[in-house]
Protein backbone atom coordinates (compact mmCIF):
# COMPACT_ATOMS: atom_id res chain seq x y z
CA UNK A 1 0.00 0.00 0.00
CA UNK A 2 2.97 2.53 1.04
CA UNK A 3 4.09 1.57 -2.39
CA UNK A 4 0.98 2.72 -4.56
CA UNK A 5 0.44 6.00 -1.98
CA UNK A 6 3.86 6.70 -2.56
CA UNK A 7 3.81 6.87 -6.65
CA UNK A 8 0.38 8.33 -6.19
CA UNK A 9 1.83 11.39 -4.49
CA UNK A 10 4.30 11.73 -6.78
CA UNK A 11 2.01 12.23 -9.87
CA UNK A 12 -0.40 13.94 -8.15
CA UNK A 13 2.02 16.41 -6.12
CA UNK A 14 3.72 17.55 -9.60
CA UNK A 15 0.41 17.86 -11.86
CA UNK A 16 -2.20 18.48 -8.98
CA UNK A 17 -0.28 21.36 -7.47
CA UNK A 18 -0.03 23.55 -10.46
CA UNK A 19 -4.35 22.36 -11.86
CA UNK A 20 -5.51 23.59 -7.97
CA UNK A 21 -3.31 27.06 -7.79
CA UNK A 22 -6.06 28.08 -9.94
CA UNK A 23 -9.00 26.66 -7.94
CA UNK A 24 -10.50 29.02 -5.37
CA UNK A 25 -10.40 27.73 -1.51
CA UNK A 26 -14.08 28.23 -1.37
CA UNK A 27 -13.85 25.64 -4.48
CA UNK A 28 -11.26 23.29 -2.95
CA UNK A 29 -13.25 23.42 0.77
CA UNK A 30 -16.66 22.15 -0.62
CA UNK A 31 -14.81 19.00 -3.11
CA UNK A 32 -13.38 18.02 0.63
CA UNK A 33 -16.55 17.24 1.83
CA UNK A 34 -16.91 15.39 -1.19
CA UNK A 35 -14.09 12.97 -1.40
CA UNK A 36 -13.76 13.24 2.64
CA UNK A 37 -14.94 9.67 2.85
CA UNK A 38 -13.78 8.02 -0.29
CA UNK A 39 -11.66 5.12 0.12
CA UNK A 40 -9.52 4.55 -2.99
CA UNK A 41 -5.96 5.11 -3.88
CA UNK A 42 -6.57 8.45 -5.90
CA UNK A 43 -8.73 9.61 -3.21
CA UNK A 44 -5.50 9.75 -1.59
CA UNK A 45 -3.85 11.85 -3.80
CA UNK A 46 -7.35 13.96 -4.39
CA UNK A 47 -7.44 14.96 -0.49
CA UNK A 48 -3.33 15.86 -0.72
CA UNK A 49 -3.92 18.26 -3.66
CA UNK A 50 -7.16 19.91 -1.98
CA UNK A 51 -5.40 20.07 0.90
CA UNK A 52 -2.56 21.87 -0.18
CA UNK A 53 -4.57 24.39 -1.64
CA UNK A 54 -7.07 24.95 2.20
CA UNK A 55 -4.36 24.83 4.80
CA UNK A 56 -2.05 26.99 5.83
CA UNK A 57 0.71 24.78 5.10
CA UNK A 58 1.22 20.99 4.19
CA UNK A 59 4.57 18.99 3.28
CA UNK A 60 5.28 15.87 1.61
CA UNK A 61 4.21 12.47 2.20
CA UNK A 62 1.23 13.26 4.25
CA UNK A 63 -1.86 11.19 4.41
CA UNK A 64 -5.18 11.98 5.46
CA UNK A 65 -7.30 8.72 5.66
CA UNK A 66 -10.87 8.62 5.26
CA UNK A 67 -13.54 10.44 7.32
CA UNK A 68 -11.23 12.90 9.33
CA UNK A 69 -13.18 16.15 9.84
CA UNK A 70 -10.95 19.44 10.04
CA UNK A 71 -12.76 22.61 11.10
CA UNK A 72 -10.68 26.33 9.80
CA UNK A 73 -8.23 24.12 7.59
CA UNK A 74 -6.48 27.32 6.77
CA UNK A 75 -4.86 27.96 10.30
CA UNK A 76 -3.46 24.11 10.23
CA UNK A 77 0.47 23.74 9.01
CA UNK A 78 1.59 20.31 8.64
CA UNK A 79 5.11 19.12 7.97
CA UNK A 80 6.24 16.14 6.26
CA UNK A 81 5.87 12.48 6.67
CA UNK A 82 2.58 12.63 8.97
CA UNK A 83 -0.44 10.45 9.02
CA UNK A 84 -3.94 11.07 10.18
CA UNK A 85 -6.19 8.28 10.31
CA UNK A 86 -9.97 7.49 10.18
CA UNK A 87 -12.14 9.43 12.26
CA UNK A 88 -10.08 12.29 13.30
CA UNK A 89 -11.48 15.85 14.52
CA UNK A 90 -9.48 18.91 14.15
CA UNK A 91 -11.35 22.27 15.51
CA UNK A 92 -8.89 24.32 14.56
CA UNK A 93 -10.11 28.02 15.16
CA UNK A 94 -7.37 28.75 17.17
CA UNK A 95 -4.78 27.26 15.47
CA UNK A 96 -2.72 23.66 14.80
CA UNK A 97 0.73 23.20 14.12
CA UNK A 98 1.77 20.11 13.20
CA UNK A 99 5.65 18.91 13.00
CA UNK A 100 7.26 16.27 11.09
CA UNK A 101 7.05 12.34 11.04
CA UNK A 102 3.94 12.80 13.32
CA UNK A 103 1.32 9.49 13.74
CA UNK A 104 -2.07 10.77 14.88
CA UNK A 105 -4.14 7.61 15.43
CA UNK A 106 -7.75 7.32 14.51
CA UNK A 107 -10.55 8.45 16.48
CA UNK A 108 -8.04 11.42 18.07
CA UNK A 109 -9.38 15.31 18.79
CA UNK A 110 -8.11 18.17 18.94
CA UNK A 111 -9.42 20.93 20.63
CA UNK A 112 -7.89 25.00 20.22
CA UNK A 113 -11.28 26.64 21.62
CA UNK A 114 -13.21 25.78 25.13
CA UNK A 115 -16.26 28.12 26.01
CA UNK A 116 -16.10 30.60 29.35
CA UNK A 117 -17.95 29.89 32.03
CA UNK A 118 -16.99 32.53 34.66
CA UNK A 119 -20.12 34.23 34.10
CA UNK A 120 -22.86 32.98 36.39
CA UNK A 121 -25.61 35.91 35.57
CA UNK A 122 -26.08 34.30 32.04
CA UNK A 123 -25.65 31.42 30.17
CA UNK A 124 -22.43 29.27 29.51
CA UNK A 125 -23.47 29.12 25.84
CA UNK A 126 -24.31 32.70 26.02
CA UNK A 127 -20.62 33.44 26.78
CA UNK A 128 -17.41 34.33 25.15
CA UNK A 129 -15.45 31.33 23.40
CA UNK A 130 -11.52 31.60 23.95
CA UNK A 131 -8.89 30.22 21.50
CA UNK A 132 -5.49 28.88 22.23
CA UNK A 133 -2.89 27.11 19.66
CA UNK A 134 -2.18 23.79 19.73
CA UNK A 135 1.56 23.03 18.92
CA UNK A 136 3.00 19.22 18.32
CA UNK A 137 6.49 18.72 17.84
CA UNK A 138 8.86 16.16 15.62
CA UNK A 139 8.26 12.60 15.57
CA UNK A 140 5.22 12.47 17.74
CA UNK A 141 2.57 9.26 18.26
CA UNK A 142 -0.62 10.20 19.18
CA UNK A 143 -2.50 7.06 20.21
CA UNK A 144 -6.33 6.14 19.35
CA UNK A 145 -8.87 8.33 20.40
CA UNK A 146 -6.82 10.53 22.44
CA UNK A 147 -8.02 14.14 22.89
CA UNK A 148 -5.91 16.87 23.15
CA UNK A 149 -6.95 20.33 24.44
CA UNK A 150 -6.36 23.91 23.79
CA UNK A 151 -3.18 25.67 24.95
CA UNK A 152 -1.33 22.62 24.65
CA UNK A 153 2.51 21.90 23.27
CA UNK A 154 3.76 18.09 22.90
CA UNK A 155 7.03 17.74 22.74
CA UNK A 156 9.28 16.19 20.46
CA UNK A 157 9.32 12.30 20.69
CA UNK A 158 6.85 12.22 23.08
CA UNK A 159 4.06 9.44 23.01
CA UNK A 160 0.50 9.89 23.90
CA UNK A 161 -1.22 6.56 24.97
CA UNK A 162 -4.58 5.45 23.66
CA UNK A 163 -7.69 7.39 25.25
CA UNK A 164 -5.96 10.13 27.22
CA UNK A 165 -7.03 13.42 27.54
CA UNK A 166 -4.04 15.87 27.51
CA UNK A 167 -4.94 18.76 29.39
CA UNK A 168 -1.36 20.51 29.85
CA UNK A 169 2.31 20.43 27.61
CA UNK A 170 3.99 17.18 27.45
CA UNK A 171 7.73 17.49 27.52
CA UNK A 172 9.94 15.50 24.90
CA UNK A 173 10.41 12.09 25.04
CA UNK A 174 7.98 11.93 27.85
CA UNK A 175 5.40 8.69 27.22
CA UNK A 176 2.28 9.97 29.22
CA UNK A 177 -1.40 8.27 29.62
CA UNK A 178 -4.47 8.24 31.90
CA UNK A 179 -7.47 11.60 32.05
CA UNK A 180 -5.73 13.75 32.52
CA UNK A 181 -2.70 12.45 30.76
CA UNK A 182 -0.13 12.10 33.23
CA UNK A 183 4.06 11.40 32.55
CA UNK A 184 4.17 7.37 33.03
CA UNK A 185 7.48 6.80 31.54
CA UNK A 186 10.71 9.03 29.20
CA UNK A 187 11.57 7.46 26.55
CA UNK A 188 15.93 8.97 27.04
Amino acid sequence: MDKILNNSFLLFSRIGKEIVRIIPRKFANYFIKLIRNWESTLSYGIRYILYFKTLNRIGSKVIIFPHVYILFPENISIGTGVSIHQFSYFDASGGIEIGSEVMIGHGVTIMTNSHNYNRIDISMKSQNVRHKKVNIGDDVWIGAKSTILMGVNVGKGAIIGANSVVTKNIPEYSIVGGVPAKVISVRK
